[in-house]
């Protein structure tokens, strides 16, 4: 796990980069965005889980319950960036278009994948 001042490198870091997506978006990515080079290096010094489990046992209640928990969790997801930083949301719903716009690339999705690792837009190097 990343102890507590790299996290918060790492917020600061992503942040900067993410900034920039509510401000311009352009057909690469803008001047002062992290490159996939540093994305990646970052990335890669991070563990992911993805929990993906066998749901084709449930019941249809049990199936239903599952949806409405994942809803009520992304608001609460929602609420909980919204604390962390003012320019959260908008930060990435720009990236996520960006993303789109240019077609999915490994720089952008790296960029996402940091957004969501650091939690908001924020992050700084794990050097610092």
């Amino acid at each position: 796990m990343l102890n507590r001042c790299k996290k918060t490198a790492l917020i600061a870091w992503v942040g900067a980069a993410l900034l920039a997506a509510s401000i311009a978006l352009a057909a690469k990515l803008p001047k002062g965005y992290l490159g996939e080079k540093e994305s990646q290096k970052i990335l890669d010094k991070a563990v992911t889980v993805r929990l993906d489990p066998d749901l084709s046992q449930l019941t249809p209640g049990e199936a239903a319950a599952v949806e409405k928990l994942i809803e009520v969790g992304k608001i609460l997801h929602g609420l909980y960036v919204d604390s962390r930083h003012i320019q959260a949301r908008s930060s990435l719903d720009a990236l996520e278009k960006l993303d789109a716009e240019l077609g999915s690339p490994p720089g952008t999705r790296n960029l996402i994948d940091l957004y969501r690792l650091a939690k908001g837009p924020v992050v700084r190097n794990l050097d610092n």
